[in-house]
């Protein structure tokens, strides 16, 4: 019996072992009941003022910068799970042994998902004992785990799931239903952080460019568009209530973002209905499309033309911002930083992009090859720009370190002389 279970269900077997691995290492963290990091701590300490009765709208913080306090503008939405949990356990376990189940099981399931779709977009790439391997490599890639172990509950794990799932809608045969749930997925990725930008643009961008070479694809583009359109309003306006009293942050979701989104949609997704014939048509509806969007942001935030950091204080980025380094360029990471985060599964992964394309490429579904190897290497290149976002780019990078070293295993299973099969 518990065979054909380990057969039906071998991900949920792979997760609860990662788990366990996670939960034993994390013990101390655990045990201290705070989250590993600033963000993690100050993100408990939103998540209690939440509970005790601050608004759901209100996320300024009173004890920081006194006597004018710190507005976060940072949307609740990722507070929902752990406050869950909470509001569930406390009557039995007490509101501080809840905390700290929510702070250890809300990753671990976010590590669930995530495992789930690199299976399952390695699936469409590779085969089944491959994707198996990539589920259970995640837990190899320490980008990813850095973000999802437990006691970490900032966003950046959110982040990652989001990421997975916008490129798993990209090979949904089913053009609408993977448009309308994509532009859900960029819409609460870009609403929990801005950091998801480069990517989202990525993504569009692909749809773009598909669009205008076949009109075929301008399906999942339009339902993309509408679907990141409606649901961008619906959790702006559901996470910082009215307009009259928001102002334009440069990095997070604002009315400006907004605005520059609707311009460029209100030229777009007519001409996609129109389906102009002309190639030289459609490009011209892109550039005037693209021309709208920035036109918007420059007029209403010039200041953030280039940066989301651009109107910051000129003491706080001196002082502060430019030893967040996790938010600094790899070049000026130590060897140490750089060697954990790219020397892993990206490396290995891009390893194994290089040769698949040298001498295996004929193999596989080339369209299906190139898409996944279009969002690693975006991933990748905005990693060595930022240092945090390697950890997208190593769950992108799993599919081909996963086949690497599926086929490395195979090889050293033919080796006859039983030392150096064990050796290899």
């Amino acid at each position: 019996m518990a065979a054909k279970w380990v057969a039906r269900f071998p991900i949920l077997w792979i997760w609860l072992a990662v788990c366990a691995v996670l939960i034993f290492i994390s013990w101390g963290q655990i045990g201290s009941g705070l989250g590993w990091g600033p963000d993690d701590q100050l993100r408990q300490v939103q998540l209690r003022d939440w509970m005790a009765g601050q608004s759901w709208f209100d996320t300024t913080q009173y004890r920081i910068g006194e006597p004018d306090s710190q507005p976060m503008h940072w949307p609740r939405l990722i507070e929902i799970p752990l406050a869950l949990i909470i509001m569930l356990l406390s009557p039995l376990t007490g509101p501080a042994l809840a905390e700290t189940i929510a702070m250890v099981t809300v990753p671990l399931f976010a590590i669930g998902l995530a495992m789930i779709m690199v299976a399952k977009i390695t699936m469409e790439v590779f085969d089944r004992p491959v994707a198996l391997l990539a589920a259970a490599l995640t837990a190899a890639a320490v980008p990813v785990m850095l973000q999802l172990r437990p006691m970490r509950i900032d966003h950046h794990g959110w982040q990652i799931v989001l990421a997975l799932l916008a490129l798993w809608t990209m090979f949904w045969p089913d053009k609408k239903r993977g448009g309308i749930v994509m532009g859900a997925a960029l819409a609460l990725w870009l609403s929990i952080s801005l950091e998801g930008l480069p990517l989202s643009i990525a993504f569009i961008a692909l749809l773009a460019w598909r669009w205008v070479v076949s009109l075929d694809e301008g399906v999942r583009l339009f339902w993309t568009l509408v679907s990141f359109l409606i649901a961008s309003l619906l959790l702006f306006f559901g996470t910082q209530g009215a307009i009259s009293s928001i102002i334009n942050y440069c990095d997070a979701i604002s009315p400006a973002h907004l605005m520059a989104c609707g311009a460029g949609g209100a030229v777009i997704l007519p001409a996609i209905l129109f389906a102009p014939q002309k190639i030289i048509v459609r490009i011209l509806v892109l550039a005037v499309a693209g021309a709208a969007a920035f036109s918007v942001l420059y007029f209403t935030v010039p200041q953030c033309i280039g940066s989301a950091f651009s109107d910051l204080d000129p003491i706080v980025r001196d002082y502060w911002l430019v030893s967040v380094r996790e938010g600094l360029p790899i070049w000026v990471q130590s060897w140490k930083t750089t060697v954990t985060l790219l020397g892993g599964s990206i490396f290995v992964g891009l390893c194994s992009l290089i040769f698949i394309v040298m001498r295996r490429a004929q193999e596989f579904d080339l369209e299906k090859l190139v898409l996944l190897a279009y969002a690693f290497l975006w991933a990748l290149l905005v990693s060595l720009l930022v240092q945090r976002a390697s950890a997208v780019a190593a769950a992108y990078a799993l599919p081909f370190m996963a086949w690497v070293v599926h086929r490395v295993f195979v090889a050293a299973r033919r080796v006859k002389s039983p030392l150096v099969r064990i050796l290899a």
